[in-house]
């Protein structure tokens, strides 16, 4: 094991060189050589872990149609058309699913889901009625006309049995009669 380690350490140093005149260090990886004093420039760029640049960034974006991109100031813009700043939903195409509002197709849904619209409402209401008299065709004139009563069936009733019958009238006149000679 040891002569395996001696041996990488050997062809290690064969790579590494250090210059004193000029404090740069060196390494020989396969003919390339990198010094203290390179850059990311000097770096070759491999063909999947690349490394972040301007230029490689610029270029990797694009814009077509209103937008559009300057890869040498990396700007982008958006060109907003003239027609459209001027346009109205008469102007916009209608989609499949996302349909626009129309009075013709609330309508239709209404009616095909059984909501009551405001002319079936209206309709219902005149049945109600039903050519009421003036006087008597609001709930509020109904109460009015039935003195305001809550219990007016059970006054009624009360009432009707105060009264005599015609067979109990006749007898008691036969017997007031009788009595009186």
């Amino acid at each position: 094991m040891a002569s395996t380690k001696a041996t990488e350490l050997a062809q290690l140093s064969r790579k590494l060189t250090y210059n004193e005149g000029s404090n740069v260090a060196a390494i020989d990886g396969g003919g390339n050589f990198l010094t203290t004093s390179n850059t990311a420039d000097d770096l070759p760029v491999g063909s999947t872990n690349l490394y972040y640049t301007d230029t490689l960034a610029r270029g990797a974006l694009s814009g077509t149609g209103d937008i559009t991109y300057n890869s040498g100031t990396g700007a982008i813009s958006y060109s907003f058309a003239t027609s459209i700043a001027a346009a109205d939903t008469d102007d916009i195409g209608e989609g499949s699913t996302n349909l626009y509002y129309t009075d013709a197709r609330v309508s239709s849904y209404l009616t095909t889901n059984t909501y009551a619209t405001q002319s079936y409402v209206a309709a219902q209401v005149s049945n109600l009625v039903d050519s009421a008299p003036g006087a008597l065709d609001t709930l509020n004139e109904l109460a009015a006309a039935l003195g305001d009563d809550a219990n007016f069936s059970t006054t009624i009733t009360n009432l009707i049995n105060t009264k005599t019958t015609i067979a109990a009238a006749i007898d008691e006149a036969t017997a007031l009669a009788i009595a009186l000679g």
